[in-house]
Formats: structure tokens, C-alpha cells, sequence
């Protein structure tokens, strides 16, 4: 379940009333758990935004991936190197 901004910060609001966690999750209709974990997060991060995933960065372009989508949708069971190498060729 997405929890909103708006809930988000409500959920804040109503932790800087003094209300219990689990008077909070009831006022919201959310877990204790998600009460917990995004009060947590606002003292850690200080905002109730969801904040960018860190990870590794792409490796291939828009068309690469229209090129490797095409490939295997296509006749018979291309295996990866069969598909590196066509990327690679159609890329050169």
C-alpha cells in the first residue's frame, strides 16, 4: 500500500500532538509499523518525501532495450550472448 504525502504528514502531525503510535495508526488506517517506520524516517531524512533509490546506474539506452525486447520477441529462444551480440552489432 502507497502511503500519501498528506498521510505521511499527518502521521507526523498527529506524533507532534502526542498522540500513541497506536492511536495514530487507527486515526489513519494504516500498521503501527508504518507509523513507526515513517516517523522514523522524518527524524532520520527530515522530510515525509519518498526520497530517490540509490543503485546502479543503466547500462543500456531506450533503443538497446527496443532492440533486446524485439529480439526476443522474435522467432525461436535467443540466449544472452546471442542478444549482447546483436545489441552491440545494431549499435556500431
Amino acid at each position: 500500500m502507497v502511503i500519501s504525502v498528506e498521510l505521511r504528514t499527518e502521521i507526523i502531525f498527529l506524533h507532534g500532538r502526542g498522540l500513541t503510535h497506536a492511536d495514530i495508526a487507527q486515526s489513519c488506517g494504516v500498521s503501527v509499523s508504518t507509523v513507526k517506520r515513517w516517523i522514523a524516517r522524518y527524524y532520520r531524512t527530515g522530510s515525509t518525501q519518498v526520497l530517490s533509490k540509490s543503485g546502479r546506474p543503466r547500462c543500456t539506452t531506450a533503443e538497446t532495450d527496443a532492440q533486446i525486447v524485439q529480439l526476443a520477441q522474435g522467432e525461436g529462444h535467443p540466449n544472452a550472448r546471442a542478444v549482447c551480440d546483436h545489441a552491440m552489432l545494431a549499435n556500431s
